[in-house]
């Protein structure tokens, strides 16, 4: 298994999945914003995850800066030496 491969392809798996929304989501999100009453706390929130998502596709940034620990399930081939995976990737388990 080439790691090297492995590492950029997660990379730009989180990089992916952490900045950038479907386009439905995106009206989705806009819709509730725009049918919310002005000055209240879900107007306020919406707006936040609007300004965040902007944020993110011009900065490639996270949308929500509390991105959590990601936490992963890796399906391997018979074959592949899981163990090595785990020691390149300081696995906690596997």
């Amino acid at each position: 298994m080439d790691i090297q491969k492995f590492q950029e392809s997660m990379y730009s798996l989180i990089v992916e999945t952490s900045t950038n929304l479907p386009k439905d989501v995106r009206r989705a999100v806009k819709s509730a914003k725009q049918r919310e009453n002005a000055g209240t706390r879900s107007a306020l929130s919406l707006t936040t995850i609007t300004n965040n998502i902007t944020m993110a596709d011009d900065n490639v940034s996270p949308i929500c800066q509390d991105t959590g620990l990601p936490t992963f399930k890796i399906k391997t081939p018979v074959g592949v030496n899981q163990l090595e995976i785990k020691k390149q990737f300081g696995m906690q388990s596997f």
